[in-house]
């Protein structure tokens, strides 16, 4: 299983209409469609949130930011699909938290649904989509007014991540040392020659994790690292395929690695002397000026907090009382409208370094 680490959130505005505003207008049953995060809860007396998400994350084979254990609110969460409520309850108690599987709420925490909403709202607005999301107990009701079919298809995204590959004594495997979380400020697409990119820095707490792994994993030598990787064939192949010394940054969206490379000597030298913390600044690079307007939409979003599936709503209604959501994820009031619009899928080639 792939592992990874994750950093801190990407704050991002949205724009509200107050709860004393009147109703959005509702689409056809057809047109709405249902967001439903993954995951699962329990209440419990959390003293080092720390610890217990370590603890998770061991127990659980994990990512970081798929767990969360919160000592104000007194709750831990798993936020992907395929952790089995007795294999949550049995990392709980290697944590030292007492739960047994009725206590465990088969859905993420509200506050986590209404963070969720807020992101996906945020990638709506960015990518100049018209839609209204109204926050339910555990899902999202999306209205996506005139483009249905990429409102679902940025629902389905957890966001853009940059995952390095590493040579290992078994072989080659991947591990994930970049999310939208990472990134603070995001420019507008830039143009070298023929190749267009998108530039970003990094969060304080992001960059000095994402040069760790890069020290780490051996991006640091002195000649730079050089990448062959076919985008077209499957990760777990071309993990096969490399040689020990070879090493690729894999940006991916979703499931899907859409771009590859190496890392030139400067990036090397700034990661291995640890001058890359001081001025965290990267290129995200694509191979066309669309892709990369792509990139720069889901990258200001930043990830969503959780796994997710998207189905048709229970009454194709969005008329039932609801919870907008403000970009800090509190609630608005019910049937407050939450208007906002979000940005798009990465479908860049990749290039060869």
């Amino acid at each position: 299983m792939v592992s990874g680490r994750a950093g801190l959130a990407v704050a991002a505005a949205l724009l509200l209409v107050g709860a004393g505003a009147a109703t959005p207008a509702v689409a056809d049953a057809d047109d709405e469609f249902a967001v439903v995060p993954a995951g699962q809860h329990v209440e419990a007396s959390v003293d080092d949130g720390a610890a217990v998400e370590s603890a998770l994350v061991d127990e659980l084979d994990v990512d970081r930011r798929d767990v969360r254990a919160d000592a104000d609110a007194n709750t831990v969460e798993v936020l992907v699909g395929d952790v089995s409520t007795s294999e949550f309850v049995d990392a709980l108690d290697a944590a030292g938290i007492e739960a047994s599987e009725n206590d465990v709420r088969d859905r993420p925490t509200l506050a986590t649904v209404e963070r969720f909403g807020s992101v996906l709202s945020t990638r709506y607005e960015s990518a100049g989509v018209e839609a209204n999301v109204t926050v339910r107990e555990d899902r999202l009701v999306v209205n996506p007014g005139d483009d249905a079919e990429t409102a679902k298809e940025l629902a389905s995204v957890r966001g853009v991540e940059l995952w390095a590959t590493v040579p290992t004594k078994d072989g080659t495997t991947a591990e994930l040392v970049l999310t939208g979380d990472d990134v603070a400020t995001v420019e507008s697409v830039q143009k070298s020659q023929e190749r267009a990119y998108v530039p970003v820095e990094l969060t304080e707490p992001g960059a000095e994790s994402f040069q760790a792994s890069m020290q780490e994993y051996g991006f640091t030598q002195a000649d730079g690292v050089a990448c062959d990787y076919d985008v077209d064939e499957p990760l777990g192949a071309n993990l096969q395929g490399m040689d020990a010394d070879e090493r690729c940054l894999l940006t991916r969206v979703g499931d899907e690695v859409v771009y590859a490379s190496g890392v030139s000597t400067g990036l090397a030298e700034s990661f291995r002397t640890g001058e890359f913390a001081a001025d965290p600044k990267l290129r995200l690079g694509a191979q066309t000026e669309g892709d990369a307007e792509k990139i720069e939409h889901l990258t200001r979003s930043g990830s969503l907090p959780a796994e997710t599936t998207v189905t048709a709503t229970d009454d194709g209604s969005l008329a039932e009382s609801g919870r907008a959501v403000t970009s800090d994820g509190a609630g608005f009031g019910p049937l407050a409208a939450l208007a906002g619009v979000v940005g798009a899928l990465l479908l860049a080639r990749v290039t060869r370094r």
